[in-house]
């Protein structure tokens, strides 16, 4: 279980498109190297101290034996090199890489299992070859070194090849040191029989991390893909609910049209729409319960009924009445959706507003700002109800306001609720802008009462100004 410590810590810097995309032979380097880090800024550590040891003793013998010297030098400036690398390469990763390396361990961590190799290997023969008065202070470091490199993770040949070049290195330092009497024999088999027990247990232990790295992993890299999918999918699917939205607002000569809808996930909830007949413009605005991939699927159906029905939207009250039976039909499962239509007539200097439990249209005349609510039950209710609504006379310069509660519920850090009368308040206040400045200075203003607040609902803003 501590082997996989670090390796948990070191996946979680992976994105999922990575985790979803590697292979097995990066998952087996990841997981190793996480490992092999941790030790290795311990194992630096200890040669570090061997080093300055050596270089205490030969310090006493500078006068004696000054070649002692340039060796315990060359040795104490490997070990504080190769303690800074890997004592903050193993930091760095234990901190989660949150903060900056203070040296540049990039050298080391792109490809870190050869300087792995090469430390253990300088090492043991700088640790070996150090002329000591006692002769059998090899075997004493052979024997140390080898149980040090149980736990480093490796592949087979590269720890066949680790161990070979020390046994190596051994016989090398044998024969500079003049270890070549029969009596060193035994010493000898015994350093080869520990090489060859630790050769296997290592071997044995990094198969079975190996082994339990591609069954973890393998999991993880499904369930990446997965995650990918899905993401895919939901990318899709905005697109496909975006391209439902109006890209522009129709040009006309007698009224000024600015919307907005912001989706608080990938699908959102919210819709609006302009419909433009003769002299007569509609204004479509819904709002199904909830947002996500469900709530889209019911809006899509919504925005297929009005796109149908556009020819009867005279009669805004009698269409949403139609609607409700195609959002009840749309699912077995009990889905609610809030509508309104705001229609203006050129000929008759009208507003027909009709609303299926939405929220009340906000309109600024010269008398002042008025919230028209008119009381009904959403969409998809499964009880007979008759939808109202409403009719006013529009003058030049009236603005209409129509929102979904995801504008007016917006709290801020505190707590507090935007609410209908601040709304009522902004509006009031823009009198004399176009309907894209009202709009613009209605998104301002929540923006600014919202802080740092995160968007938990969808937003959808539609303003019209009649000239």
């Amino acid at each position: 279980m501590e082997a996989m410590r670090p390796a948990t810590k070191l996946s979680d810097t992976l994105t999922v498109d990575q985790i979803a995309t590697i292979t097995d032979e990066e998952m087996i380097r990841w997981r190793f190297d996480a490992g092999n880090i941790r030790w290795l800024g311990f194992v630096a550590a200890a040669a570090f101290v061997a080093a300055f040891v050596q270089f205490l003793i030969a310090f006493d013998r500078i006068r004696t034996a000054p070649y002692v010297m340039s060796m315990a030098v060359v040795h104490l400036a490997i070990a504080v090199v190769a303690a800074v690398f890997f004592g903050e390469l193993a930091y760095f990763e234990r901190r989660g890489r949150s903060r900056e390396p203070r040296v540049p361990i990039h050298l080391i961590s792109r490809n870190l299992t050869p300087w792995v190799l090469a430390f253990f290997i300088v090492e043991f023969t700088l640790l070996t070859i150090y002329p000591s008065s006692q002769k059998e202070t090899w075997v004493v470091w052979a024997m140390v070194v080898h149980w040090l490199i149980i736990p480093v993770r490796l592949d087979f040949s590269r720890r066949l090849a680790l161990h070979l070049s020390i046994l190596a290195s051994i016989l090398l330092n044998a024969l500079l040191l003049g270890n070549r009497e029969g009596q060193m024999l035994p010493e000898f088999v015994a350093v080869i029989t520990i090489s060859t027990i630790t050769f296997f247990i290592g071997a044995g232990t990094s198969r079975r991390l190996r082994r339990q790295t591609l069954e973890d992993w393998r999991d993880r890299r499904v369930q990446a893909r997965e995650q990918m999918r899905m993401r895919e999918e939901l990318r899709y699917a905005r697109e496909v609910q975006l391209s439902m939205l109006p890209e522009a607002a129709p040009s006309t000569d007698w009224v000024e049209l600015a919307a907005t809808s912001l989706p608080a996930t990938e699908v959102g909830g919210d819709y609006y729409d302009y419909f433009v007949e003769d002299d007569a413009v509609a204004i479509v605005c819904g709002d199904v319960a909830g947002h996500g991939l469900g709530s889209g699927i019911v809006l899509a159906s919504l925005r297929s009924g009005f796109t149908l029905l556009r020819e009867t939207l005279d009669d805004p009250a009698s269409v949403l009445q139609r609607l409700n039976d195609l959002v009840v039909q749309t699912s077995r499962r009990r889905m609610l959706a809030t509508a309104a239509v705001l229609r203006f007539d050129r000929n008759t200097r009208r507003a027909t507003i009709a609303s299926a439990g939405h929220p009340p249209v906000i309109v600024r005349t010269s008398r002042g700002v008025e919230s028209i609510e008119l009381f009904a039950p959403p969409l998809g209710v499964r009880l007979p109800y008759r939808v109202p609504s409403r009719e006013i006379v529009w003058h030049s310069g009236d603005v209409f306001v129509m929102h979904t509660d995801g504008l007016y519920e917006w709290q801020n850090e505190q707590g507090e609720i935007y609410g209908l009368e601040r709304l009522a308040a902004v509006i009031a206040g823009a009198d004399g802008l176009d309907a894209t400045a009202v709009r613009d200075a209605i998104l301002r203003d929540v923006d600014l009462f919202r802080g740092a607040t995160p968007q938990e609902d969808d937003v959808t803003l539609v303003v019209a100004r009649l000239r």
